[in-house]
């Protein structure tokens, strides 16, 4: 689909907002990438284009949401630019904050004649939320964060219509909840028909960092963030140095997200005595073809709502060692992978040990992950279950 810029106080035109599909808003909020823009971008991809025209909202400056959502419809929220980051908790000034401009966000959604709001992480949230409202349009509410988010606990039963979430541990435990009502659990999409070529791509990642064909690599995915624990990634590669039987290399896929968070794991590789051992790569896209470079993903995140990288590893057949810790148990659920406790880095290490004595039974697992994988995570059921939120949504407010 060719590139389709809209100009911000430019009307879509009536014949889209009446006859033709509903127009969805997706509102982005600063300019990094993480998992819910590549679920996002799944949704968007199988949206049904004879009923719903998806519009992606990014701010002035953000170039690598706008180059990310280039296939679609994009408009640049007017003369404005928020201040939050991935990863910061709600407080009262960043409350106070995120209502900056709202008039000006109810104005722009009313111009580009939305029908529907679907935010998509914590900062889309707040910035976007009260704007939808006060506009007039149903909010989807697309939950991935911690079941005590208090966005998703003090904040979405006022203003959301529908809140989505990405596995059941995202949604609140106390049955009595005020968003249970409006929420159910949508997986996230995920492509099925990835395949890449798993040799071709360990030999690269290889060739690359100077490694000996014989080295065991173990990958880290994701920002470095504290709930993901990277410094835990960086221990559990110093104690698999130890007790495997051959060269080990552990690779860091993803970028800062928390201030000092990347200086503390370089602090972390250096007092380990594993510069040699740790490689730090960056963000790369298509994720899945650096973990299927990979000979196990190492999930050492805690509370994470439902991980995408292993779903990905599941299908591209990298065998998982994850923390037994929110989404993840979901995610494997099964046996689709290794679960070790939390916080626990030498036990993960021992599980990758123990995995490679049992190379029967890691393949076995690995078969029957992919297969699982395929069974539940497709993107035409998580796009057609959301668009029957959206028509839902539609013909209440027509009711």
């Amino acid at each position: 689909m060719a590139t389709h810029a809209i100009d911000s106080g430019a009307m879509i035109g009536p014949a889209t907002a009446t006859t033709g599909p509903r127009i969805i808003a997706f509102p982005m909020v600063g300019n990094t990438l993480g998992g819910s823009h590549e679920s996002t971008i799944g949704l968007l991809r199988n949206l049904d284009p004879d009923r719903f025209l998806p519009v992606v909202i990014h701010e002035r400056g953000a170039d690598r949401i706008a180059d990310f959502f280039r296939d679609f419809r994009t408009c640049v929220a007017p003369g404005f630019e928020t201040r939050e980051r991935a990863g910061q908790r709600m407080s009262v000034p960043r409350a106070l904050n995120a209502l900056r401009h709202t008039r000006q966000r109810r104005a722009l959604l009313a111009s580009i004649r939305a029908d529907i709001v679907h935010t998509n992480d914590g900062r889309s949230h707040a910035v976007w939320g009260l704007a939808a409202r006060l506009a007039g349009l149903p909010l989807v509410w697309h939950h991935r964060a911690d079941p005590d988010a208090r966005g998703l606990n003090y904040v979405a039963p006022l203003l959301a219509s529908r809140v989505l979430s990405v596995s059941r541990f995202a949604l609140p435990a106390d049955p009595n909840s005020r968003v249970l009502p409006k929420a159910q659990v949508i997986h996230s999409p995920f492509d099925t028909s990835i395949a890449p070529d798993r040799p071709a791509m360990r030999e690269r990642l290889v060739a690359e960092l100077g490694l000996r064909p014989d080295t065991l690599i173990c990958g880290y995915f994701g920002l470095l963030i504290e709930r993901k624990r990277p410094l835990e990634f960086v221990e559990a590669i110093a104690h698999l140095r130890e007790i495997a039987d051959r060269p080990v290399a552990g690779v860091i896929f993803g970028e800062p997200a928390e201030e000092g968070l990347a200086e503390k794991v370089e602090s972390k590789i250096k007092a380990l005595g594993v510069e040699a051992n740790i490689h730090v790569m960056g963000f790369r896209r298509p994720g899945h073809d650096w973990i299927a470079a990979c000979d196990y993903l190492l999930v050492t995140a805690v509370r994470e709502p439902l991980g995408r990288t292993l779903v990905e590893a599941n299908l591209v057949g990298t065998p998982v060692v994850a923390t037994r810790s929110g989404g993840n148990v979901e995610a494997l659920a099964g046996g689709s992978g290794l679960l070790v406790e939390p916080d626990d880095p030498r036990a993960m290490a021992e599980a990758v040990a123990e995995a490679e004595r049992n190379q029967g039974a890691l393949a076995t697992m690995t078969r029957h992950a992919r297969d699982a994988a395929l069974r539940r995570f497709g993107m035409e059921c998580h796009a057609g279950s959301v668009m029957d939120v959206y028509e839902s949504l539609l013909a209440e407010a027509t009711s």
